[in-house]
């Protein structure tokens, strides 16, 4: 089984979305990964939802790269487990 935890959407991680170009800034130079579920949390407010930060685990390089299929039983969690 995969361990994921609930990331942390306090009001000081919204910081990372304000741009002094958009409405919205789409990409973090730190902490990415909530910096993404906060962006996810505004427009998703009425449905269950989850941000699943994958990019470490989805992918070998070197001599046997290509996809690992790793994160898909994450993926297949029920939505009752991500409320």
């Amino acid at each position: 089984m995969d361990r994921a935890w609930h990331l942390p959407l306090w009001d000081d991680y919204q910081e990372g979305l304000k741009s002094n170009f958009a409405d919205i800034r789409t990409s973090a130079r730190r902490r990415r990964a909530i910096t993404a579920a906060c962006f996810l949390e505004r427009f998703a407010k009425a449905y269950p939802w989850a941000h699943l930060d994958i990019a470490g685990t989805a992918w070998k390089s070197g001599v046997d790269k290509g996809a690992t299929g790793r994160p898909v039983r994450c993926s297949q969690l029920p939505h009752a487990a991500l409320a």
